[in-house]
């Protein structure tokens, strides 16, 4: 009986315990502001404290923390007091300093009664203009306009003539594999839990940087790759073909992925899904850049441009444009210089795809321009470049005539 009693009197004084636990958040968990702007947020406490505390701001800067001591880009914040028995939403204004940047609010407390408290933080991102921003917005659905759009004169140009000559098929294959690649990592980041669920672990003070937009531009890309592949299978293609070297990296890629899936699977190296589909977008960028390399080398042995879509380069220059121009406003207006190198791979992919799409407006406007491929083109060249040859000889026996006189 007694040991009854104890077992009664010890789980009513957990349960009560665990009703004087509280959490506390942000109103906002992430706000945008101007520098010198001055705007008003909330922390909600959900149940009332036994004792009241006090909380202290913290502020985190790029990984660098700071507490009591003034941040470069907001007024310090006093500390907020929480008296006991009261619960609801406590108000503290945020001013902003004359320095763009990014921020992190996070808050201590000695009490004991809030819990997961070193999970509470508000991201403060502070820009020089709201113009400049909305211009930025802009740019990148320009670029993503434009980089999907640039899918489409291809299609119908070979739909058009019902062939597929002069469209590289190496091309073809490598560009679906990068967009498999990169679509599998979007769709994993916005919809697999598993790969949200270790990507917050990892980074608990993130948002997820993949959009909805992300996914629907992978996706629509993949799906015109597979497009041009069925057209390369039911349209006109003369001798083209894969090569050997294409077909072996092809493989050695998809692979790599399938070994990647299933170490993970097997938790081998104690890999997360995010990193496993993280390494796994890496297909993508090593395939951004090689895959115009086999265009540009059909180009140059059939000497024409002929069979392939010059407006899908200039599509894809304007996204390249567009893309590079957003990142230099990007830096500008958060004041982060670095950031331009800091995600170096996107702005070298970036410079590297321009390089291409120039190469190929030299090839089309200039070296091959309205030219048709070698081996259509009419025999009366070679003529003409025989009746070069005989002019040459006629000249050259003329000439021998001329100088026989001084020899005798």
């Amino acid at each position: 009986m007694n040991w009854m009693l104890c077992f009664v009197l010890l789980h009513s004084l957990l349960i009560a315990n665990a009703e004087a636990l509280s959490t506390i958040h942000f109103s906002q968990e992430k706000v945008i502001l101007e520098v010198w702007q001055r705007a008003s947020f909330e922390l909600i406490l959900s149940e009332p404290l036994v004792n009241g505390t006090i909380l202290t701001f913290i502020y985190d800067e790029q990984g660098k923390t700071s507490v009591h001591q003034e941040t470069k880009f907001i007024d310090n914040l006093l500390d907020l007091t929480i008296p006991a028995n009261v619960t609801g939403a406590f108000n503290f204004t945020v001013k902003c300093l004359g320095k763009a940047g990014h921020l992190n609010l996070e808050l201590n407390s000695t009490s004991h009664e809030i819990i997961r408290l070193s999970a509470v933080f508000m991201i403060i991102e502070i820009i020089y203009s709201r113009a400049v921003n909305t211009i930025n917005d802009v740019f990148g659905w320009v670029y993503v306009i434009a980089w999907s759009a640039s899918s489409y004169p291809q299609i119908v140009e070979n739909y058009q003539r019902k062939s597929v000559i002069g469209l590289s098929f190496d091309y073809t294959l490598i560009n679906s594999i990068g967009f498999s690649a990169y679509s599998l990592y979007n769709v994993g980041m916005l919809w697999i839990p598993a790969v949200i669920e270790d990507y917050q672990n990892l980074h608990q003070r993130d948002i997820n940087p993949v959009q909805i937009n992300d996914v629907c531009f992978a996706l629509h890309g993949l799906l015109c790759c597979y497009i041009l592949i069925i057209q390369c299978f039911i349209y006109e293609r003369g001798n083209q073909k894969l090569s050997w070297m294409v077909v072996g990296l092809s493989v050695v890629m998809c692979l790599y992925c399938l070994v990647l899936a299933v170490l993970t699977a097997c938790d081998v190296f104690g890999l997360s899904w995010f990193t496993c589909f993280l390494y796994i977008s890496y297909v993508k960028i090593l395939v951004t850049l090689i895959k115009y390399a086999p265009q540009a080398l059909l180009n140059y042995r059939r000497k024409s441009t002929n069979g392939f879509n010059i407006y899908g380069i200039i599509g894809d220059m304007i996204g390249g444009i567009f893309s590079i121009l957003q990142l230099f406003l990007l830096a500008y207006n958060n004041d982060a210089w670095n950031s331009l190198f800091g995600d170096f791979t996107k702005f070298a992919l970036g410079i590297i795809s321009f390089l291409y799409d120039i190469l190929f407006m030299v090839q089309h406007y200039i070296l091959y321009r309205n030219m048709l491929p070698l081996d259509q083109r009419p025999q009366q060249d070679q003529s003409t470049v025989d009746k070069m040859d005989d002019t040459n000889e006629e000249e050259t026996h003329d000439d021998h005539d001329d100088l026989s006189p001084l020899i005798v």
